[in-house]
Order: C-alpha cells, then structure tokens, then sequence
C-alpha cells in the first residue's frame, strides 16, 4: 500500500488486558507454539478486534486499517511479538521499522 498521505494515528494503545500472554509470545519467538494460527493474525478477544504480529528486529509496529494507524505493543523486552487494538473488520495492513532504522509496510497473511 502506497499513499502520499501517511495515515492518521489512533490514540494511546487500550488498556484492557492483552489477548496474548508472554509465555505464549515467548513460545512463538522460539518457533515452539503448538498453534501459531491461534495467536498470529486478527482475533477477537473481550468483544474487541485485535492484530498480533511476530517481527524479529522491529522497533516499532502499527496495523493500518480504514486510513488509520493502530500502535501494536511488544508484549515483553525479550520478545518481538507485538499485539494491540484494531478497531474495525476487513483488511489491514502491517507497518513498521527496524532497529536499523528500516521501514516497511505489508499485508498481513494472517
């Protein structure tokens, strides 16, 4: 996705509890969770729309639904497992940057 016009940014990340724990997150950094498609992707979770994404060396990552970014938090120091609130359905994609410095937007294959 290509625009000349970034889109706007969502508000603070929510608050409410994270549909990932870290023991999973960890599990998916080591390749060793039983059922990656359960965790990866977008899931509901408290009656609310959630994307997790794995990005090995990201800083920073934001799902982009509707013109707008979304935060994902990383869900523990030690991992590069992101997750936050996506509000909406449908298609979305996927924004972040390295700790190079690198920048990058993709489809979720999720």
């Amino acid at each position: 996705m290509s625009t000349n016009n970034p889109p706007a940014t969502s508000g603070p990340a929510s608050s409410s509890p994270q549909p990932v724990d870290l023991a999973a997150a960890r599990q998916l950094q080591n390749g060793r969770h039983p059922d990656p498609f359960s965790v990866l992707g977008p899931h509901r979770h408290e009656g609310r729309s959630y994307v997790t994404a794995l990005f090995p060396d990201a800083a920073k990552v934001e799902a982009v639904r509707g013109g707008t970014a979304h935060p994902l938090t990383r869900i523990g120091e030690d991992v590069d497992v992101f997750t936050g609130e996506v509000p909406g359905e449908g298609a979305y994609t996927l924004r972040g940057t390295g700790k190079s410095g690198a920048q990058w937007e993709l489809d979720d294959a999720y």
